[in-house]
C-alpha cells in the first residue's frame, strides 16, 4: 500500500466526525481532527518528499508489478505542487482551525 493512502485513511474519517459534532454541537472535535491530522500532515510531506527526488527511508511496497510507485508524481504544478503537497496544506488547514476552536472553548 502506498504511503498516499495513509494519508486518504487520516483524512476522509474526519467529514463523518465533522458531521456528527456539528449535529451535537459538540467542539471537543478539535482535539480528535488534530490527532489525525498531525500523523497525516507527516505522511503527506514524506510522500511529497518521494516525489521531488527524495530517497525512501522505509521500503515501498507498492513498487510491484501491479502497483503504483509512491514517487511518481500525476501532477506537478509550478515546479513543486504535488497531491501530497496539497494534501498536506488540507492537514496544516485543519490543524490550524482546530487549534482556534480549542481555544474558543
Amino acid at each position: 500500500m502506498c504511503v498516499g493512502a495513509f494519508q486518504r485513511v487520516f483524512l476522509y474519517p474526519q467529514i463523518f466526525s465533522f458531521i456528527v459534532a456539528l449535529s451535537k454541537q459538540d467542539r471537543r472535535i478539535a482535539d480528535y481532527s488534530i490527532a489525525l491530522s498531525v500523523p497525516g500532515f507527516v505522511i503527506a510531506l514524506y510522500q511529497h518528499y518521494l516525489q521531488m527526488g527524495g530517497t525512501s527511508v522505509i521500503p515501498c511496497p507498492a513498487t510491484a508489478d501491479k502497483a503504483v510507485d509512491c514517487a511518481v508524481r500525476f501532477l506537478f504544478e509550478f515546479g513543486y505542487i504535488t497531491y501530497p503537497l496539497m494534501a498536506a496544506t488540507a492537514f496544516a488547514f485543519l490543524i490550524i482551525t482546530m487549534l482556534f476552536v480549542r481555544k474558543a472553548n
